[in-house]
């Protein structure tokens, strides 16, 4: 295959995710090799059908040489886990759709939570981004640790005080990187 036919066919397949990403789906009809034709309705089995394909679709993308305009910090976290680790699969029912690495990034160091970002409740996933985001932003998984900690519950003032000049000290380190990836910090 030539460059030219691996880019018309890695841009095809970009705008077929897009396009399910857009107008999503409500009935997948299939039709079989004898012909025959068959419908599958149910949101659920359509959700994770197409999950499935979107997982493929990133595969066979990445394979061409990648999507632009969603690779590194631009990808879908949730994309990225399903790609990376389609084990984790029925723990990302609630999973956010669309936050990517980089508003993640940008979320953390203003003070959000981790979970209340992505709608995820997973130790180990939070684990899995932590170190993609320290691989994507050449920081230290301890910088995105900090910030998730500085983020949590206070028992009192001094705490809180203390956390807030933590969270400012490493949102400096997310600003550094950020800005040397070129990307603005405060988006």
């Amino acid at each position: 295959m030539t460059k030219k036919q691996k880019t018309e066919l890695r841009d095809s397949l970009i705008r077929c995710r897009r396009a399910y990403a857009e107008r999503g789906a409500k009935l997948i009809e299939v039709t079989h090799l004898d012909g025959r034709k068959s419908g599958i309705a149910n949101p659920k089995a359509i959700k994770a059908a197409m999950d499935a394909l979107n997982v493929e679709l990133d595969r066979q993308i990445e394979e061409l040489g990648g999507d632009p305009e969603r690779s590194g910090l631009n990808e879908v976290v949730r994309d990225w886990m399903l790609r990376v680790h389609p084990g984790e699969r029925d723990l990302m029912e609630d999973f956010s759709e669309t936050v990517t690495f980089l508003e993640l990034a940008r979320r953390m160091r203003d003070g959000e939570n981790f979970y209340e970002i992505v709608d995820c409740g997973e130790s180990e996933q939070r684990q899995r981004c932590f170190e993609r985001l320290a691989e994507l932003t050449d920081t230290d998984y301890d910088v995105w640790y900090g910030l998730w900690l500085a983020a949590g519950p206070h028992e009192n003032a001094k705490e809180r005080k203390a956390d807030e000049a933590k969270r400012k000290a490493l949102a400096a380190e997310v600003d550094k990187a950020l800005k040397a990836k070129g990307y603005d910090p405060k988006g």
